[in-house]
């Protein structure tokens, strides 16, 4: 089993546990990148409300 990804044995159950363990890490790394993206798309969505808003503000202060 790899160690260079600090992933371990289990050695609660044996081998089960090892599978269970590798996918369970898998599925971990899977959530942090989904949360990786996911703070990408906010940011980005937040950044163009702002634009928006301050145009408008320069609208209105112009009139």
């Amino acid at each position: 089993m790899k160690n260079d990804g600090l992933l371990d044995r289990n050695f609660l159950k044996g081998k089960d546990g090892d599978r269970i363990n590798a996918i369970l890490s898998g599925a971990g790394h899977n959530f942090r990148l989904l949360l990786k993206w996911l703070r990408l798309l906010l940011s980005l969505i937040l950044e163009t409300m702002w634009a928006i808003s301050r145009e408008r503000q320069a609208v209105i202060g112009a009139t």
